[in-house]
């Protein structure tokens, strides 16, 4: 009796992993005069315009991803990108990577975005973003919120600043290990379900409770144009038109994602 319960307890504190295509960043197939990671799509153009690339393992294997903004435009470089979509294989709450950013300069930020396929459009679950270089390898555990069963977007991203003299700023971020899990007691995943929206649906008034007053939020619609953005009073947000939105709140030292539908 006391080994099924010892057994028990391993699977329910246990992370249950869902194998993200390539997600250990291993294959790599020619494109054109570059190598770009297999089940990837990257932003590589002709010539200079190359973002995503092959180097040494942060962990295990012998191959990551790096992404960096390096696409000349004017005196700056343009945003660096790599996504993929794929059809997850099983439950999941949580995107764990392996990382490290090397540079970042000026206006120059790392992003990480998840979505998913609903109605026609990807809607954002997760949002991550980083203005700061790491000392070392870190960890992080981005909590997710999904919608439905549908396939799944990932996007990394290493962004500059495009202003009316080209981009400016530059970002570098190496990625491994990239995996979904299911996971049951993460610090992240605590405070993603602590936060709760009420009413929702809403007609015009949504109150989001389990947050500090002054959150900082960006309200983003089904298409993932920015709406609004600013830091949260009476932790509450007004949106004036119909439609599923997105709301991104940070918390701590990450940005967790909430869909809100207003309906007039």
């Amino acid at each position: 009796m006391r080994e099924i319960i010892v057994l028990i307890s391993i699977l329910i504190t246990t992370p249950m992993f869902s194998q993200i295509p390539n997600g250990s960043f291993e294959n790599w197939e020619q494109e054109n005069s570059w190598e770009i990671p297999t089940n990837w799509q990257t932003n590589n153009a002709e010539m200079d315009f190359v973002s995503v690339t092959k180097v040494e393992s942060l962990t295990d294997g012998d191959f990551a991803m790096k992404v960096e903004s390096k696409g000349h435009s004017f005196e700056g470089y343009a945003p660096g990108i790599a996504q993929c979509a794929f059809m997850p294989s099983s439950s999941f709450n949580t995107l764990e990577i392996s990382y490290t950013i090397d540079s970042i300069e000026g206006e120059g930020n790392i992003e990480i975005v998840v979505s998913q396929y609903s109605d026609s459009t990807y809607l954002q679950i997760a949002y991550w973003k980083q203005e700061s270089i790491t000392t070392g390898i870190q960890s992080l555990q981005l909590p997710l919120s999904p919608v439905n069963g549908d396939s799944l977007k990932i996007e990394v991203r290493a962004n500059s600043q495009l202003t009316a003299l080209g981009y400016e700023g530059h970002a570098e971020i190496i990625v491994d290990m990239m995996e979904l899990s299911l996971t049951s007691s993460t610090t992240n995943s605590s405070l993603y379900e602590d936060v709760t929206l009420y009413p929702n649906p809403t007609n015009n008034k949504v109150t989001i409770n389990g947050i500090k007053n002054k959150t900082p939020y960006l309200l983003y619609d089904s298409e993932g144009r920015l709406i609004k953005s600013g830091f949260l009073e009476d932790n509450s947000i007004e949106i004036d038109n119909s439609g599923v939105f997105n709301i991104r709140l940070q918390i701590e030292d990450v940005w967790i994602v909430k869909m809100i539908i207003v309906k007039k």
